[in-house]
């Protein structure tokens, strides 16, 4: 698993990423599992796959190397993340997202370590190969404390109150973001990738319009959406 983590990395486009299984001289003790450099910064990794969810200390383990790596290096640019791919034995659609609890991501933010969890690795190279988000944005969201979000670049417009015409029609209740005809929206699908929708018209009190900033608005897409699924505008 370490190894196929850092194959994705590298195509993210991080650079000089190192298995440290593979410079680990006879007489070191193994910490972290990866690390590279990224814009002046060395970023640890711990890379794990459990049968269920985190505990608090496996969360947190990778936290105790920073300091020795700090000292060593003289430097306090110094991050660390934790990936996990959770419930390894759980068939994926089955596994709870995200694996972390409250406590547990606030933890994250508090000591300025990154989480990720694989199922996320998996949908952000559907959304990146779809041009929904950039490997720059992905690299940066590497770096940012607590759960990784990969979707920050979106902002929600809520979950519809009602669906019409086979699900390709919603009532969405707007407050403040403009929707036109010929943008495209957006929802995750079960495997947390995202899937576009492009908007063909628009109705808001029995009106055809072109663009809607706020109210109760009827929103015609060209293809359907799952249900209850929060609808997002890049």
């Amino acid at each position: 698993m370490v190894k196929a983590v850092k194959t994705y990395l590298e195509w993210l486009g991080f650079t000089n990423v190192i298995d440290k299984d593979e410079t680990l001289k006879e007489d070191e003790i193994k910490e972290e599992d990866l690390d590279l450099n990224y814009n002046g910064q060395l970023v640890l990794l711990e890379v794990k796959g459990i049968n269920g969810t985190s505990t608090d200390g496996e969360c947190s383990q990778i936290n105790k190397i920073v300091l020795r790596r700090m000292k060593q290096l003289k430097t306090t640019d110094v991050h660390v993340v934790y990936v996990v791919n959770n419930q390894k034995n759980v068939e994926p659609l089955s596994r709870q997202v995200p694996p972390f609890n409250d406590n547990q991501i606030s933890d994250a933010v508090n000591q300025d370590r990154t989480m990720i969890y694989t199922a996320q690795l998996f949908a952000l190279f559907s959304d990146i190969e779809n041009g929904f988000v950039t490997k720059e944005e992905a690299r940066e969201c590497f770096l940012k404390p607590g759960l990784a979000n990969f979707h920050s670049n979106m902002t929600s417009l809520g979950v519809p109150y009602d669906y019409f015409q086979k699900n390709t029609v919603v009532c969405l209740e707007l407050d403040g973001i403009q929707i036109s005809v010929g943008d495209t929206l957006y929802f995750k699908d079960s495997l947390n990738k995202l899937v576009g929708c492009k908007v063909e018209s628009i109705q808001q009190d029995k009106q055809s319009i072109s663009t809607v900033t706020t109210g109760r608005v009827g929103i015609k897409l060209k293809t359907k959406v799952h249900r209850n699924r929060e609808l997002y505008k890049q």
